[in-house]
Parts: structure tokens; sequence; C-alpha cells
């Protein structure tokens, strides 16, 4: 199990997934993914047309890394994405931090039972620090 996860995102094993879940209904994934997006030492390749998944080489981390969002108002595809992503990235404002909709959601994730590690919160908006992914 060890070597497992450490080889997760490694040449030798399967990319590490991230999934990006929007907890805040005036914020917006799609500036998150622009931010990850935006790394000049990364190389990104789309997966699909839409823009929901794209892949990430970090050749400086020798780390590789899928990031997939999903349409926040889906309970069942928000619960899904944290049943198999490796990371959940949880989008928060960074005035209100989340609404009832993200308290809903929290709710049911945790519910879900989640892993005590592997969450990283990010607060979009325009007075916001640049967090790294």
């Amino acid at each position: 199990v060890l070597a497992e996860k450490r080889s997760l995102g490694t040449k030798e094993g399967p990319p590490h997934l991230v999934g990006v879940i929007v907890l805040h209904s005036g914020t917006s994934s799609e500036d998150v993914m622009r931010l990850i997006r935006s790394d000049e030492t990364s190389s990104v390749y789309d997966l699909d047309r839409s823009g929901e998944r794209f892949g990430l080489i970090c050749p400086r981390l020798k780390q590789r890394f899928s990031f997939i969002r999903v349409n926040s108002g889906d309970i069942h595809a928000v619960l899904d994405l944290a049943k198999v992503a490796d990371t959940l990235m949880l989008v928060l404002d960074p005035h209100e931090g989340w609404d009832s909709y993200g308290d809903f959601c929290l709710a049911c994730l945790f519910a879900q039972g989640l892993p005590s590690h592997g969450m990283d919160w990010v607060l979009v908006g325009s007075d916001s620090p640049r967090t790294k992914a």
C-alpha cells in the first residue's frame, strides 16, 4: 500500500487525481483552472474539449496531475468525484468562505466519509492570495 501511494503521480504510476469543488455560488472553478494552467514551469494537456478535465506535468516536482471539475449544482457528481479523487480542492469565496450550498455540500461530503488528509482550500477573488496546487 505504501509503495502504491509513493508511486502516485510519478512516471511509473497513475497521475494524481485532483477534484475541484466549488462551495460558494459567487465563485467559479474556471478562475482556479485558469490559475493552475498559467504555471509557466509546467506542461498542460487537455483531456477533453469542454475544459472540465486537464492534465498537468510538473517536471520540477517530477509529478503528474489530472484536474477534474464537476457541476457544483449536482450533489451526486460531487460525491462521486470525492470518492475517486486523491485530493479535493475546495473553492471558497475570500470574504464569506462558503454559503448555504457549500454548507450542504460539506455536510454530505463528511457524511459520506472523507480522509483527514488530501484537501486544499482555495480562495478565489481579485484580492485573494495566489495558492499553489
